[in-house]
C-alpha cells in the first residue's frame, strides 16, 4: 500500500473530526441562542470523549484491522456522519418546529 492512501484516510477522519464538532457549535448558535450555554456543554462534553475514546482505541484498532482498513473505514464514517447534513438543511426546519414548545420551556 503506497503511504499517501493512509495518510489520505488519517486526514479526511482528522478533518471530519474536527468540522463536526465546530458544524455543531455553529447550528447550535444560530437555532437555539436561548439555551446555548446548556447545549453547547453537550457537544463539548462529546466532542471530548470522541477525541479520548479515538486516542485510547487507535493503536488497538490499526493492530486488529491493519492501518490500511482502519484508515479507510475512518475515512468512510468521517464521510457518512458528514453528510447528515444534507437531511438537516432539508428538514432541519421541521425539526425545530417540532421540538419548538421545549425550547421554548428551556428558554
Amino acid at each position: 500500500m503506497p503511504w499517501y492512501i493512509p495518510a489520505v484516510g488519517l486526514g479526511i477522519f482528522g478533518f471530519g473530526s474536527t468540522a463536526l464538532g465546530n458544524v455543531c457549535v455553529v447550528y447550535l448558535l444560530d437555532s437555539y441562542r436561548d439555551v446555548i450555554g446548556d447545549a453547547s456543554i453537550g457537544v463539548v462534553f462529546v466532542r471530548n470523549a470522541f477525541g479520548t475514546l479515538t486516542a485510547m482505541c487507535l493503536s488497538p484498532w490499526i493492530e486488529k484491522m491493519g492501518l490500511y482498513n482502519m484508515c479507510t473505514l475512518s475515512g468512510c464514517l468521517c464521510i457518512a456522519v458528514s453528510l447528515l447534513t444534507v437531511p438537516m438543511m432539508i428538514w432541519g426546519r421541521r425539526c425545530r418546529e417540532w421540538t419548538a414548545a421545549r425550547y421554548l420551556a428551556m428558554a
